[in-house]
């Protein structure tokens, strides 16, 4: 028999996907930190909220560092015309994490844990055997 998730729980899982809306990750971390053991669910759902933003912020510098060394390379138009789409791709990923922030505190509220798309997990469970 499935577990019923409290309406509490469900609220704190979507304050930590929406709270990622303004740039947050430090409230994510303190539910996180503060719930972790005495809820599953939360647990799950601030979890993939961390590991969607340190994503982010690894894609977002990524992107910008080959765009500023090409740029600073001075290796023609070619390196020019890849360091703007470089570049273009931070709204992009901008815009799909933002979606998923939105997506992700919905399902929360429903009662699923929601796995943000091309996502790798750095902050892992591990079970204690």
């Amino acid at each position: 028999m499935k577990q019923q998730i409290s309406k509490s729980d469900r609220i704190l899982a979507m304050i930590t996907h929406l709270t990622s809306l303004v740039g947050s990750f430090i409230i994510p971390l303190i539910i996180f930190l503060l719930k972790k053991d005495e809820s599953r669910f939360i647990d799950c759902n601030s979890r993939e909220v961390i590991n969607a933003h340190i994503n982010a912020i690894v894609l977002c510098i990524g992107f910008l560092s080959i765009s500023i060394l090409m740029v600073g390379t001075q290796a023609g138009p070619i390196s020019g015309f890849l360091a703007l789409g470089f570049i273009v791709m931070l709204p992009v990923i901008a815009f799909v994490y933002t979606v998923s922030f939105i997506v992700g505190a919905i399902k929360a509220y429903n009662g699923k844990c929601f796995r943000y798309p091309v996502v790798f997990k750095l902050l892992v469970k591990r079970d204690h055997h």
